[in-house]
């Protein structure tokens, strides 16, 4: 867990301005030269007779004035010095201890020396000088004494130099022993925090940025096993708390003044599996409630772990946990945002990625990532084409749509060439695909970057260097070839996890929908840290919510259902409610449950930041008209409301969770049994359900009589893909559909109007969506669970 200094400091401290650096240069140097003058003037007092006038008075025995020159030139110096290098607060009185006790040493021997008498002179002075440390003053001057002139100024400044140093290093000595015990005073005084465990040259940006970060109280905490002296300098330099924790207990799950104020904890280490461990073990101490979380209703955990499919598993297999919103960073992930990012900055419309390694696969997820982020901030940005160029590269694909058959949706279209990628296939395609195209060479140390840039100048290439060290954003070295290595971090020296970037994109779209807001402004543009927060916040209050309605977070899967999100992309809030409401199955007391918990979640985080009502809006005196009770609301603002909930809901469906329903109510798949007799409808038929509702069938519908006598109408569309006719002539029932048990008296709409469900009726839903209500006893005989 060794840190360079290089790193640990640059990335934590602001550096000193030249100017800085030049005024404590020649503060020192006239302190140094005023030190050798005076231990000049103590061996050899006589060179006060023979100095020009000034100099003599600067070492005028007893003079207060001089005292105060030598003392404040010192002080200036010493106080220059400590501004213009990155030392922490621990360190300050140990530095001040240090030059003083140099500065008294080298007066003080210069002052005994000539006063020796009969005694040795040099172990004498050196005695004498020690002294001067543990309060002793020894007077061998004037009239009788080994030295007749009088004490020199050099003596008197020794003496407050040494007392000084003492002093100073016994203050060293108390914050050295007890820093950890003032780390823990500190946290007392922290609102919330981060814990950090793990930390290693790759991930220390991560962190610097994160201890940057003290807006509202906030404060890093640094958890470390064993004692690390260098490790936990630099990083109380850059503004965390250490904290060591007890033997078998990384995690210092036995602290409540800890663990009360903890939001946010980061498994940094470079060895994955030991990442998930501790998340494992943090995970069970909240399951068992054996951790305090100080109210909180869950915590976000964030594990570093680099290889993308580990990654994919590990954040998959946590979803559903009601104490844990959890995601993965590593340093592919990381490195492709970061490449993503440079390439929207271009754009281009092809982008050849060279080389099928798991960093291709890493830069093709985040692209769809960003395509399906744009949708739903309904942008018209449309993702690049992208073509792999390696030995395996329809491997890499088939990797990547595997990956992405989780989401509602992929919009990047990925092809392969399944070759060596050297110069000539590399330039043949380039040459092929044209204009508007740029390279992304994933493997590192094939030289291929250069031989492009010298052939296409002004042909984009991101190469990646054998090195590990190249700055981020380092800018182009042939033509326009970037050099990049593998980190944790972007050019902006952070990367928002994926609830953060979550958090954004419902920003995004709040501001589009919404342009006349007064916060209707990029994410970085906000003007505090409070609004951002309240985004983040939006998205864990419909994840408890949601949980409270009795649903359990699940990854999706090629069974569900799918759907695009450009279905909820129609202006009208009524028609957003009512889709997004069918496809998250919905009904309307339970939105109404979600909207009215996420207001209450607003209206608190508002109330806690000094927030009241006020009649018209006015941000600096902090007055919201909708700081009220639900049910004081406007209808608009409720409907707000209740559309915000539904995007929320489409954008964690975008991320791969999904809600499902838990016991008697969850979603279960059913294959149909049993045959029927059909005719197409000629003319539209008005019919009665068996709930009472009149519906009416188009024409071109079916009307179908099963086994059992029942008649109902289908249309068309249905029918065809859920029946296969036989050659007598009749229907057989085919295909599989999605069924649970409806709620009592809960609404459907179905193609032929809108029914409501009798006690034990079966809701029922077909691969489109289209959905209809069946009678307990017809659904018994005619449905079978699949497996």
């Amino acid at each position: 867990m060794h840190l360079s200094a290089g790193v640990a400091m640059g990335s934590s401290v602001v550096r000193p301005s030249t100017l800085l650096r030049g005024a404590a240069l020649v503060a020192t140097g006239a302190w140094l030269l005023l030190l050798g003058w005076l231990a000049a003037t103590a061996l050899f007092p006589g060179l006060r007779d023979s100095a020009p006038r000034f100099l003599a008075w600067l070492a005028t025995p007893g003079s207060a004035t001089a005292m105060t020159v030598a003392l404040a030139l010192a002080a200036a110096s010493l106080g220059l010095l400590l501004a213009s290098r990155p030392y922490d607060g621990v360190r300050v009185p140990f530095v001040l201890s240090a030059a003083c006790a140099i500065a008294a040493g080298v007066l003080g021997l210069a002052s005994y020396l000539p006063c020796a008498g009969s005694r040795p002179a040099l172990w004498d002075a050196v005695a004498d000088t020690l002294g001067l440390f543990l309060g002793g003053f020894e007077f061998p001057f004037g009239p009788g004494e080994a030295c007749v002139h009088p004490a020199p100024l050099a003596l008197h400044l020794a003496r407050l130099l040494a007392i000084v140093a003492t002093l100073s290093g016994a203050v060293s000595l108390l914050l050295t022993v007890s820093r950890a015990q003032l780390d823990r005073l500190g946290l007392l005084r922290a609102r919330t925090v981060t814990l950090v465990v793990g930390l290693d040259d790759t991930s220390w940006p991560v962190v610097a940025g994160l201890a940057a970060d003290r807006r509202g109280g906030r404060r890093c905490v640094l958890l470390v096993e064993d004692a690390d002296p260098p490790l936990e300098t630099r990083a109380r330099a850059a503004g965390l708390l250490v904290l060591r924790t007890p033997a078998g207990d990384p995690l210092d799950l036995g602290s409540a003044s800890l663990w009360r104020r903890v939001r946010r904890v980061h498994l940094l280490s470079g060895d994955s599996a030991l990442n998930r461990a501790r998340a494992a073990q943090l995970k069970d101490a909240l399951a068992d409630g054996s951790t305090v979380s100080g109210g909180a209703t869950t915590l976000t955990l964030v594990a570093r772990i680099d290889d993308p499919w580990h990654a994919d598993d590990w954040t998959t297999s946590q979803i559903g946990d009601p104490h844990l919103v959890v995601d993965a960073i590593g340093t592919y992930e990381a490195t492709a945002s970061d490449l993503v990012e440079r390439l929207r900055d271009l754009p281009p419309a092809r982008v050849l990625l060279v080389g099928d390694t798991t960093l291709a696969l890493a830069v093709c997820a985040e692209l769809s990532q960003r395509g399906r982020e744009d949708q739903f901030c309904d942008e018209d940005a449309t993702p690049p084409v992208v073509t792999v160029v390696g030995p395996a590269a329809n491997e890499v694909v088939a990797d990547h749509r595997l990956r992405q058959h989780r989401f509602a949706l992929d919009p990047l279209e990925v092809g392969a060439v399944d070759a060596e990628p050297d110069l000539a296939t590399v330039v043949g395609l380039v040459r092929a695909a044209g204009p508007g195209t740029a390279v992304v060479i994933t493997v590192a140390g094939t030289r291929l970057g250069g031989r492009l840039g010298v052939r296409f100048p002004d042909l984009p290439v991101f190469e990646l260097s054998a090195r590990d060290d190249v700055p981020p954003g380092a800018q182009p070295v042939v033509g326009q070839v970037v050099p990049f290595s593998l980190a944790l971090t972007g050019a902006d020296g952070r990367r928002g996890d994926a609830w953060e970037r979550a958090a954004r994109a419902v920003h995004d779209r709040y501001r589009r929908r919404f342009p006349g807001s007064p916060l209707a402004v990029a994410w970085e543009d906000l003007p505090r840290e409070f609004y951002r927060e309240s985004n983040r916040r939006q998205l864990h209050s419909v994840l408890d919510a949601m949980a409270a309605l009795g649903r359990s977070w699940r990854p999706t899967s090629p069974e569900d259902v799918r759907f695009d999100p450009a279905q909820l992309a129609c202006d009208e809030a009524g028609a957003r409610i009512a889709e997004g409401s069918r496809l998250f199955d919905l009904s309307g007391p339970e939105l109404e449950r979600l909207a009215v918990a996420e207001h209450a979640s607003w209206l608190a985080h508002y109330r806690a930041d000094g927030w009241e009502y006020g009649a018209t809006r006015d941000d600096p005196a902090r007055r919201h008209p909708l700081l009220r009770p639900w049910a004081d609301l406007p209808p608009e603002a409720r409907e707000r409301t209740r559309v915000g909930v539904i995007d929320t809901l489409v954008q964690l469906r975008a991320l791969g969770y999904r809600p499902v329903r838990t016991g008697a109510e969850a979603w279960a798949r059913f294959e149909r049994l049993g045959g029927v007799e059909a005719e197409p409808l000629t003319a539209p038929l008005a019919w009665t359900a068996p709930t009472g509702e009149r519906l009416t069938a188009p024409a071109g519908s079916w009307l179908v009589t099963d086994a059992t006598g029942g008649r109902r109408t289908v249309t068309d569309e249905s029918f065809r893909a859920t029946h296969e006719q036989l050659a007598d002539g009749t229907w057989r029932r085919a295909g599989t559909v999605r069924a649970r048990l409806a709620r009592d008296a809960e609404e459907v709409a179905t193609q032929e109007g809108t029914t409501i469900a009798v006690p034990g009726s079966w809701l029922v839903e077909d691969a489109d969506g289209h959905r209809w209500l069946v009678p307990p006893d017809h659904f018994t005989a005619t449905y079978r669970r699949v497996g």
